[in-house]
């Protein structure tokens, strides 16, 4: 697959330019392709990551056009509506985080949250998603690891993440500096995370 084999060109210039290129390419997305895709999604998104340092102005109008909600990638997303991907709950921000943590203890009670509290658990993100999107580690401890999304979920997480949270620095736009590293991806049951 095309997309693929430009993530892992070491250039983050060249990786960025070429996958883009292939993305808004109008082309038919086979379903073996987009599970590949899907499988690799957490590395496209750490590449993406590397991608926002580059001060290109082609490739930042190449970026954006790829991973607009409207661009070619969006259908390939949203078309996988099973959570699937983990969003760790330490990227969360402290306030919805606390409000995770609490609403997922069970010694939880309502009466001990003021009301402050209250409107931050009925209007965060747990409360559109639902509590079965809280994701546990396995085995006997069964610890909050994150939150299942969808692949369209998390590439949204994940790029407002990026760009409130933990901005990249910007690099010159001859600069390379290929991602190293595995995806990510776990290999239980096709769920992948970040690896944060």
């Amino acid at each position: 697959m095309a997309l693929l084999a430009a993530l892992q060109l070491p250039s983050d210039a060249e990786s960025c330019r070429r996958f883009c290129q292939e993305a808004l390419q109008a082309r038919h997305v086979g379903p073996a392709e987009q599970r590949q895709l899907y499988e690799r999604l957490p590395w496209l998104m750490q590449r993406l990551h590397g991608w926002f340092a580059l001060s290109n102005p082609g490739l930042e109008e190449a970026v954006l056009r790829t991973f607009h909600p409207q661009g070619p990638l969006s259908p390939l997303f949203a078309a996988m509506e099973t959570p699937a991907f983990i969003f760790p709950l330490r990227k969360l921000p402290p306030r919805t985080l606390k409000t995770v943590l609490a609403a997922s203890n069970s010694n939880f009670r309502f009466r001990d949250y003021n009301n402050r509290q209250m409107e931050d658990l009925n209007q965060s993100l747990l409360a559109v998603l639902g509590m079965d999107r809280l994701s546990r580690t396995s085995g006997t401890s069964g610890e909050l690891e994150g939150l299942a999304l969808t692949a369209q979920e998390f590439v949204l997480t994940t790029l407002v993440y990026f760009l409130v949270a933990e901005a990249p620095v910007i690099k010159p736009s001859g600069s390379s500096s290929g991602a190293t590293g595995s995806s990510g991806a776990s290999g239980t049951g096709g769920t992948g995370s970040t690896g944060w």
